[in-house]
């Protein structure tokens, strides 16, 4: 143990080849594994530190920027693997152009233009009120997304794989270019059940929207305090993914099958605690905090001394 007391030598290893990429001495024992990438970063400018993935063991997890050198299971001469996470993007970058996209694709469809409808109909504007109401809820929607990714989001990790990006755009470009296609259609129909329908849907989907905007204002107050956060979504959470989806489709559809929506929203909540419950078994940290969101009805929040990748967060927060 005397030896901890000196500088370390760190010995890192391409992680599928097993071939020695460098050697680094002399260094400090307190040294964090965000300060080893920058070193490492300075030997192979082209592997910018988000683009590394530094590990103890080749199959095993990546060690996180702020675990230190000497808390590691390792001697004076630590031997890491190194894996090439390829091209990154910010996610303050992906949340811009997965919101920006709806809202110029949706236009498209609203203004009628030649290649949606057709040239009999190019141009041309929708005789019900509700669907010019519904171009303004949906507008509404991602503009407050840009503006939350701007000024409210928090990330745990900086950037994502650059490949991911054509697939998450393709599930919020895809899903309003469908919404948008059928609001608009030269044949569509208003609700049902007419004023009362659309005033009451009106109503709970700006009642989902301040509980959305609530949960990401506090999961910002978690980030800024340096607090890392998983997220178990209950029955509550079911009950704002069906409100969300129902309402925003009686809106504009006329009507749904509410309760098959509903029981996709509670699979979907399912899904998501399941999934969380198997990351938290996982979990060594002691530390385990209840922060409960009862205002909103939407999530609670457990704060755990352990890090979730921002794509995880991503997901889970932030589909409505």
């Amino acid at each position: 143990m005397g030896g901890r007391a000196g500088f370390f030598e760190v010995e890192i290893l391409d992680g599928e080849t097993k071939k020695q990429l460098c050697f680094l001495d002399k260094v400090e024992p307190n040294a964090t594994i965000r300060e080893i990438r920058l070193m490492f970063h300075k030997l192979y400018p082209r592997w910018y530190p988000a683009r590394q993935s530094i590990k103890l063991d080749p199959k095993g997890k990546s060690l996180r920027d702020e675990e230190i050198l000497q808390h590691l299971p390792v001697g004076t001469t630590a031997t890491l693997y190194f894996k090439d996470l390829g091209p990154q993007i910010g996610w303050t970058t992906v949340f811009l152009i997965e919101y920006t996209g709806p809202l110029f694709i949706y236009f498209l469809f609203y203004f009628r233009m030649t290649f949606v409808y057709g040239l009999d109909e190019r141009f041309t504007s929708s005789p019900h009120p509700v669907v010019n109401l519904a171009c303004i809820c949906h507008s509404f929607h991602y503009i407050k997304r840009l503006i939350e990714t701007v000024f409210v989001h928090r990330f745990s990790r900086g950037t994502m794989p650059l490949r991911n990006i054509v697939k998450n755009c393709l599930y919020y470009w895809g899903f309003a270019a469908w919404l948008a296609y059928y609001i608009n259609h030269p044949l569509y129909t208003p609700p049902s059940y007419g004023k009362k329908q659309i005033n009451f849907a009106v109503i709970m989907f700006l009642l989902c929207e301040a509980g959305n905007f609530s949960i990401h204002v506090a999961l910002s107050d978690l980030w800024r305090n340096g607090k890392n956060c998983i997220i178990i979504f209950q029955f509550c959470a079911a009950i704002q993914y069906s409100l969300l989806l129902c309402f925003r489709k009686d809106l504009i559809l006329g009507g749904v099958d509410t309760c098959q929506l509903a029981a996709v929203g509670a699979q979907v909540a399912q899904h998501c605690k399941d999934w969380i419950l198997r990351e938290i078994r996982e979990c060594k940290d002691s530390d385990i905090r209840l922060f409960d969101s009862t205002s909103s009805l939407t999530v609670t929040v457990i704060v755990l001394g352990r890090v979730v990748s921002g794509e995880q967060l991503h997901w889970l927060c932030c589909q409505c």
